[in-house]
């Protein structure tokens, strides 16, 4: 039977990918790359992994805690006086990812789309977007996540089959003239 209020596994796999690919994983290699050198990809790594470690440890206190909500079960952790803090501490990050993350595809956007737009506007749209896109449930989010995830993964491919005739040194190439 299906649960409405429940998503699946495939949809759960492409919303974790979703939020972890965006424009932060395509611009911090050239940032981390301005100061570290040719390095950097080791920093993006290691953040990965970490990013990893932490959704597996939200994972298992979610079955540890399967009806309170994480802010609940950080005050059934570490107690009030703390999980208060703690929480809080939560919110600020939560904040300062988001106006970094639209202020990140705003500048994006104004660099190579909207070049005209005034910076404000993208920004506020951003937001308005964002918001738009929190306000429903959580199936629908991850659907939505269903949908982008397989729209890039067929733009990655035709990308990938329209470049493998390019050239002499092409595996399609070798192949053909192999067999004649």
């Amino acid at each position: 039977m299906i649960h409405l209020k429940k998503i699946s596994i495939n949809q759960l796999i492409c919303l974790v990918i979703t939020t972890q690919i965006g424009a932060h994983v395509l611009s911090i290699p050239y940032t981390e790359s301005r100061h570290s050198g040719h390095d950097a990809w080791m920093s993006v790594l290691i953040g990965g992994v970490f990013a990893q470690l932490v959704i597996v440890l939200i994972y298992q206190l979610g079955k540890r805690y399967p009806t309170l909500t994480s802010q609940q079960y950080v005050y059934q952790i570490v107690g009030r006086p703390i999980g208060v803090i703690v929480n809080l501490l939560f919110a600020i990050y939560c904040a300062e990812s988001s106006i970094m993350v639209a202020i990140s595809y705003s500048d994006i956007l104004h660099r190579w789309v909207l070049y005209e737009t005034p910076w404000i506007v993208l920004v506020g749209f951003s937001f308005l977007m964002a918001a738009y896109t929190a306000s429903p449930s959580l199936r629908s989010m991850s659907t939505v996540s269903q949908s982008v995830l397989t729209l890039l993964v067929i733009s990655a491919a035709i990308i990938i089959i329209s470049g493998i005739g390019k050239g002499n040194c092409s595996i399609f190439y070798r192949l053909v003239h192999m067999e004649s």
